[in-house]
């Protein structure tokens, strides 16, 4: 029987790690100086996580990549969404100045 191919090489991993690791700290650094609003936001962020590690570890169905991926698409959209509310807010700041 032939070996699964390989979807991500070290090489990808490597740099995807050498990446993400600085952008986390950097993220921390900036919640723990006390100029973001986002400590309310990564409290329910690590709760999500914990909650979705326990449930896919309780659950013995195969249907914890898909929660995750939900997690991460409601992120990404709630993110999308708190980033276009800033800009307008931006915009019209600037418009009316």
């Amino acid at each position: 029987m032939a070996d699964p191919p390989q979807v991500v090489g070290p090489i990808w991993f490597v740099l995807h790690e050498a990446v993400a690791i600085p952008l986390w700290f950097l993220i921390g650094t900036w919640i723990d100086s006390g100029r973001s609003g986002l400590v309310r936001l990564m409290g329910s962020y690590l709760a999500g996580r914990i909650a979705l590690a326990l449930l896919a570890i309780a659950i013995p169905w195969n249907g914890g990549v898909s929660l995750q991926i939900l997690f991460w698409l409601g992120l990404a959209a709630y993110g999308a969404l708190r980033a276009s509310r800033g800009l307008l807010r931006s915009a019209r700041s600037l418009g009316s100045a």
